[in-house]
């Protein structure tokens, strides 16, 4: 179900990205902010879609690359122009999420689903 959360998300991303501006306005750096936290989302929903390390990080890559491509297209879309900056929020956004799974798994305790086997003994107690 989280994959599909996942891939859902990134469709939404794409279509929100490749459609032709209707002037919103939005000041400059509300936009980075609104690229980094829509990316930071996107690398929310990846981390947890999947459960190996290994798929985590192709991820990572696919959602780093997906970012700097939809910037590069959106100067084919009327209305929409490549911005460098919006490329790097939305890798910075991607990175910044993994990061803080990354951080929340060793230190938290995400990922760690149930009670692991450690009982616990007071110092100087046999079992």
């Amino acid at each position: 179900m989280l994959q599909l959360t996942f891939i859902a998300y990134v469709v939404f991303i794409i279509a929100a990205t490749l459609v032709p501006e209707a002037g919103m306005g939005v000041t400059v750096y509300k936009d980075k902010v609104v690229h980094m936290i829509a990316y930071f989302a996107m690398g929310v929903l990846a981390w947890v879609a999947v459960a190996t390390m290994w798929r985590r990080l192709y991820l990572l890559f696919f959602s780093v690359v997906l970012g700097i491509a939809l910037e590069f297209l959106q100067e084919f879309v009327p209305g929409r122009s490549m911005d460098a900056a919006d490329a790097a929020a939305n890798a910075a956004g991607v990175v910044l999420a993994y990061l803080v799974c990354r951080f929340c798994e060793l230190y938290v305790g995400w990922g760690t689903y149930g009670v692991k086997n450690v009982e616990e003994t007071r110092p100087g107690e046999t079992k």
